[in-house]
C-alpha cells in the first residue's frame, strides 16, 4: 500500500484539463462542475491503482492520461439532457 499521499511528489491536477475539454459544450456551471469532480475522482483513482501496482508517479500519470484518452468520447446532443 502506498504511503498517505502528503509523502508522494504532487498528484497530477486534472480539473483544469477536464474544465479545458468541456468548454464549448454549453454546461450550467452547476453541472460541468459536478462532472468535472466526478472525472476528476476517477482518474485519481485510477492514478492510485498504478501507485498501488508499483508504477512511479511519472508512470503512473502517463499511463492514467493514456487510459483517460482510450474512454469512448461523450456526444451532447442537448444540453436539456445533462
Amino acid at each position: 500500500m502506498p504511503p498517505e499521499w502528503p509523502e508522494w511528489p504532487k498528484r497530477p491536477k486534472w480539473k483544469d484539463e477536464i474544465s479545458h475539454r468541456l468548454a464549448g459544450l454549453k454546461l450550467t456551471a452547476t453541472r460541468e462542475a459536478a462532472i468535472i469532480e466526478e472525472f476528476s475522482q476517477h482518474l485519481d483513482d485510477i492514478y492510485e491503482e498504478h501507485i498501488a501496482d508499483g508504477a512511479t508517479p511519472m508512470q503512473a500519470e502517463k499511463l492514467t492520461r493514456e487510459t483517460a484518452r482510450r474512454r469512448p468520447k461523450c456526444r451532447v446532443t442537448s444540453t436539456s439532457e445533462i
